[in-house]
């Protein structure tokens, strides 16, 4: 029997990673909106910038002095942090390393894919709704090509995906009967990401993948393209965790 996953030891538990900022915010201003969130007396904010530009990269980091002051920053503000006036995403740092392992195929068994969710489902009613099962990492609601809305969410036990797919696959909750899957079982997003009742005389088009390191957050992103139209490219973060942008050649 295969080992249980975790990635406890690859986080950062005095540290949080705040992702989604607008590049184009100066950093003074992204010091001044995160400053409130992790003030001088508790940790360092640190917003790093290119160095030619000195533009901002999209990202910040959060470090605490101390684990419990971080994990405290992280529930008050998991799902209102704004920078600049808009939202950012915020959770655990790992190492650039470890961040490229947990977006990969080894982080796909701490990951579940919910389908068929209402259309009135949030990022919060996702994570309030998941985290019975255990602690979650980060979770994203997405909305598909044809409609359908479904989230994706990240456990840092892989115990807690199981618990997930075992007590809420077909559970009724808001407005639907959700399918909760684990990744690996789900296919990968693109594909679940077509519509259910292609016509048969339609056939699904040849995918070609590419795994590609995405900035400002790093991860590892799956790039697809269809055959025979290869100019025709999609792009999609594997955990739609991020926006990665394609530009042909």
């Amino acid at each position: 029997m295969n080992k249980l996953q975790s990635m406890e030891d690859l986080l950062n538990r005095k540290s949080l990673f705040v992702r989604d900022i607008d590049p184009s915010i100066p950093k003074f201003d992204v010091k001044s909106d995160l400053t409130p969130v992790c003030p001088k007396d508790v940790g360092l904010v640190c917003v790093p910038v290119d160095p030619n530009t000195q533009a901002t990269l999209g990202y910040a980091y959060l470090n605490f002095k101390t684990s419990p002051d971080a994990k405290e920053a992280l529930r008050a503000y998991r799902f209102q942090l704004k920078v600049g006036g808009k939202p950012v995403g915020i959770n655990y740092s790992v190492s650039n390393k470890d961040r490229q392992k947990i977006m990969g195929p080894w982080g796909y068994r701490l990951s579940i894919i919910v389908k068929n969710l209402s259309s009135e489902a949030t990022e919060r009613m996702l994570f309030n709704k998941f985290e019975a099962y255990g602690e979650v990492f980060r979770c994203r609601v997405g909305t598909a090509d044809y409609g359908a809305t479904y989230g994706l969410v990240q456990y840092i036990e892989e115990r807690s995906v199981i618990r997930a797919v075992k007590e809420a696959h077909k559970a009724a909750w808001l407005s639907s009967v959700i399918e909760v899957e684990r990744h690996e079982k789900a296919g990968m997003v693109y594909q679940s990401r077509l519509p259910p009742t292609m016509p048969r005389a339609e056939p699904r088009p040849q995918l070609r993948y590419a795994s590609v390191r995405c900035r400002p957050c790093a991860c590892v992103c799956m790039w697809m393209w269809c055959k025979p139209q290869s100019h025709v490219f999609r792009s999609a973060c594997v955990l739609a965790l991020c926006e990665c942008s394609v530009v042909e050649g």
